[in-house]
């Protein structure tokens, strides 16, 4: 998702002349870093809880949830209210469409690059 918006939606909009879409942009960036900052310390726990090993520190799994989710709330809100209805406002015809092609087929290559194969079809 940080990557898409990254590569699709950020440059276009930080390039608007819009200082006020510039700010949301910046911000944006810079939750991005601290919420894989604060996901790298937290993912390994999840990982255990997911995989049924009983290793992970509850503690920590409550505090850093909750360190992760009060950013993620406010970076969402802020996606949701100004960036992300202004993107559409400036994509041009098919562009939404590319975009979602390069997001499919990046999706794609890291799955098998991976080894995960997809699901399949019914």
């Amino acid at each position: 998702h940080h990557e898409d918006e990254e590569r699709h939606v950020f440059p276009k909009l930080a390039t608007s002349g819009d200082k006020a879409i510039v700010q949301a942009v910046l911000r944006l960036q810079e939750d991005h870093h601290w919420l894989e900052e604060d996901w790298m310390s937290l993912e390994p726990h999840v990982d255990a809880v997911a995989c049924g090993l009983s290793w992970y520190d509850v503690a920590l799994l409550r505090e850093g949830s909750e360190i992760f989710a009060a950013p993620s709330r406010d970076h969402i809100a802020l996606e949701e209210a100004c960036l992300y209805p202004e993107a559409r406002a400036r994509l041009q015809p098919g562009e939404q469409q590319e975009m979602g092609r390069e997001m499919t087929a990046r999706r794609r290559a890291a799955r098998r690059a991976a080894g995960v194969r997809p699901a399949p079809s019914t």
